[in-house]
């Protein structure tokens, strides 16, 4: 491997023959003899090929470092990179996402993206700019242009998102975007109903609706649902210690109050066995899956051909491990990449395995009949993809599904967090957790920030201000890149005067800060 590392001003300031290394969480470029480079994925701002062969790396400081002579190799450098980067995002640059995520490639806004939908909402990590995040809670709309493959998500004040080139998924991926959008306002809805379930069904549905995921609501609003919504809901949400500074804040200025989720309630399947048969494709678009699932019965089969014998990984199965690029391409590495390929292509893959080229001819016939396979030849090429629909120990076996009794705001691990927001009438803006135990009171100073743009900006972070305490912006800081990178990141640090520790003096503390 050769490489090139260049300074923001494009000065060259080191190259020459040495390896590169996707490992410990950090891409390492090392010389034959001299200092490594290492280089955090928060760092990371571009990854492209300039020209044909040669990866490059643009980091955020504006240096770049450019990877040649990879071979065979580049790819899986450059898939091991997006990984790393994907896993990272949460942590190194504070964004959303939590459970498991359903990945796919395509683009965001034109920009060639990976794209993970989470249990709280959708991060795309594009090639080059910075990760976009659309929380669940802020979709207002999900809609296709007329050829289906543009995919529209509309966010209110938040913007607009166009997701794009995601090819044959396209339909997999609106379905299922839909799908946890709406999981996880039923989720809300059934939180609230075990917390008031003695208001109706009408209005646990408008309450549910407005607070979403996240969503901070005014009084006001709450009050015209039912006027003893707000009080039952801070009440069952508030640790004793917690109520009288809520109610104090409650009469610094209007307040909102809000609920988000902090780790996911998903519980996979157990035990199970059964496959579904693949079912009509969904069509979004003209021309689009109509009348056959004949294309998804030969794209299965595809996958099963590609991973008995190319050894192809399902989705997911990739991991950040740390593989060494490096050396001359006849290489220990280059001739393990070479004969596994060598080898998928010698048997073949999808229908033309392993019959050589008679292979597709006789799938077809299997799965459209005619001929030898007249009688019972489709429902003999349909049970060739499913198992029998009772499996052998019904008892044993549990779908996969949400476990709603998870969903609580008490005990030391809560997974739903209840709080407060308020705009005083100086102007300050106060977060208050009602119902977490170490979590002080948050005020900010920004007279352009509203309640609304307060709270949207802490949802961007997955409410975890507590990366706000410390310093921020210094050497020493784990989130001084994110505030660099991160404008609501950054709005949120300009924006925060302090905190107010709970225990004595905290109304002390709080009234000094609103000043």
């Amino acid at each position: 491997m050769h490489f090139r590392l260049s300074a923001a001003s494009g000065e060259v300031v080191d190259e020459g023959d040495g390896t590169v290394a996707v490992e410990g969480g950090a891409v390492t470029v090392s010389p034959q003899l001299g200092q490594p480079l290492r280089i955090a994925p928060e760092q990371i701002a571009e990854v492209g090929e300039p020209v044909p062969f040669t990866v490059r790396i643009r980091l955020s400081d504006g240096s770049a470092v450019e990877l040649s002579q990879l071979g065979v190799l580049r790819t899986q450098l450059l898939a091991q990179i997006g990984d790393l980067r994907v896993a990272d995002s949460r942590q190194g640059l504070v964004t959303i996402g939590f459970g498991e995520p359903q990945r796919f490639h395509g683009a965001v806004d034109g920009v060639e993206a990976d794209v993970s939908l989470y249990d709280d909402g959708l991060v795309a990590i594009p090639l080059s700019g910075l990760p976009v995040q659309v929380p669940y809670a802020v979709i207002e709309d999900v809609t296709t242009d007329p050829s289906g493959y543009r995919i529209g998500i509309a966010m209110g004040d938040a913007g607009s998102v166009e997701v794009q080139r995601l090819a044959q998924m396209t339909s997999q991926f609106l379905t299922l975007l839909r799908q946890r959008a709406t999981d996880a306002r039923g989720r809300t809805g059934a939180f609230l109903q075990a917390l008031l379930p003695g208001l109706g069904a009408l209005a646990q549905r408008q309450l549910a609706g407005d607070l979403r995921d996240g969503v901070a609501v005014p009084r006001t609003t709450l009050d015209g649902i039912d006027p003893q919504a707000w009080p039952a809901l801070v009440g069952a949400s508030a640790l004793p210690e917690r109520a009288a500074g809520a109610a104090l804040i409650e009469t610094l200025g209007e307040p909102a109050l809000g609920f988000h989720q902090i780790s996911s309630v998903e519980v996979a399947a157990q035990g199970t066995t059964q496959l579904a048969e693949a079912g009509p494709v969904q069509s979004s678009g003209p021309g689009r899956g109509q009348g056959t699932n004949f294309g998804q019965i030969e794209q299965g089969m595809g996958m099963l051909m590609a991973e008995r014998f190319m050894g192809v990984p399902t989705p997911g199965a990739m991991g950040g491990g740390g593989t060494l690029i490096g050396g001359p391409p006849g290489g220990a590495s280059g001739m393990g990449m070479g004969a596994g390929m060598g080898m998928g292509m010698g048997m073949g893959g999808g229908f033309g395995a392993p019959f050589g080229a008679f292979g597709g001819m006789l799938a077809m016939r299997m799965l459209r009949g005619g001929g030898a396979w007249s009688q019972g030849g489709q429902a003999q090429a349909r049970s060739m993809f499913r198992v029998p629909e009772t499996p052998p120990d019904p008892t044993g076996q549990t779908a996969a599904h949400a476990d709603l009794d998870s969903l609580t705001i008490g005990g030391d691990h809560p997974t739903i967090v209840a709080f407060l927001v308020a705009r005083t009438t100086s102007g300050a803006l106060v977060y208050e957790s009602l119902n977490v135990q170490d979590h002080a009171t948050y005020v900010f100073h920004d007279p352009g920030m509203s309640v609304s743009q307060l709270d949207l900006d802490l949802m961007l972070i997955g409410f975890h201000i507590e990366v706000l305490a410390g310093d921020v912006t210094g050497l020493g800081s784990r989130y001084a890149e994110a505030v660099r990178q991160m404008p609501h990141l950054a709005r949120l640090a300009a924006a925060f005067r302090g905190r107010a520790i709970h225990g004595e003096g905290w109304e002390t503390q709080l009234r000094q800060l609103l000043v």
